[in-house]
């Protein structure tokens, strides 16, 4: 079973805001890092004054030429951003895609908790915990 201080057991609130069983709802787990990584890409860096380097630029990217070396840049940009304002888990891939009927940029993020799946006697995971995120710009 996992201490209280692990990010296994944290709660944190779902937003946007919704009305909980007692207060505002929270959530554990994946539910709560798919919340972390969507709020992280939708809000403009530089948006929080507490904390200037939160946020991506992806909105930018939406009216630009996606060419490879700049999915390269953009890609980079966020795992270094996602690493540093969501250190709990690991990002293994970033896919942009240029939704054709619309002017948006869906975003996709596969990511794991380390430590955090079924593991056999010898620490290997027992299954894949691999999950996505998507997110329209």
């Amino acid at each position: 079973m996992a201490s209280a201080n692990t990010p296994i057991t944290q709660r944190n609130l779902i937003l946007p805001l919704s009305r909980g069983p007692r207060g505002l709802a929270t959530a554990m787990m994946y539910t709560r890092y798919h919340t972390a990584v969507h709020n992280f890409i939708k809000t403009p860096l530089g948006s929080l004054r507490w904390a200037l380097g939160y946020g991506s630029m992806i909105d930018e990217l939406r009216t630009q030429n996606l060419t490879d070396a700049a999915k390269s840049d953009a890609r980079a940009l966020l795992v270094m951003g996602l690493n540093t304002f969501i250190p709990d888990i690991t990002v293994y891939d970033v896919l942009f895609t240029k939704l054709p009927t619309s002017n948006r940029l869906e975003v996709l993020v596969k990511w794991d908790i380390p430590n955090a799946s079924p593991r056999d006697p010898r620490g290997n995971a027992i299954s894949s915990t691999v999950q996505s995120t998507a997110v329209q710009v």
